[in-house]
């Protein structure tokens, strides 16, 4: 591979996986979102659920237990979306 080819190939690769702090930041934004959104929307229906049926406070468990699940499961396809990987 020759000079010329070596930097066209390097140029076209910075281009590609380069990150700025801004799409860093977005990033990491968006993985927060998609956490705690759904971590907050289990409480919400937990506590809902634990005031029209009664009971204790397992369902606010079980809501939590199923937002991290359901967040996890967001934030893990928006990683592998986003980041590009070599194959």
């Amino acid at each position: 591979m020759g000079n010329a080819e070596r930097e066209t190939h390097q140029g076209t690769r910075d281009a590609h996986t380069s990150v700025t702090v801004w799409t860093a930041a977005a990033l990491l934004g968006q993985l927060g979102l998609v956490m705690s959104i759904p971590i907050i929307g289990g409480v919400a229906l937990g506590a809902w659920g634990m005031r029209h049926w009664g009971g204790g406070p397992w369902m606010v468990v079980v809501g939590i237990i199923l937002g991290i699940a359901l967040g996890a499961y967001g934030a893990v396809r928006i990683v592998l979306r986003e980041i590009p990987w070599d194959r």
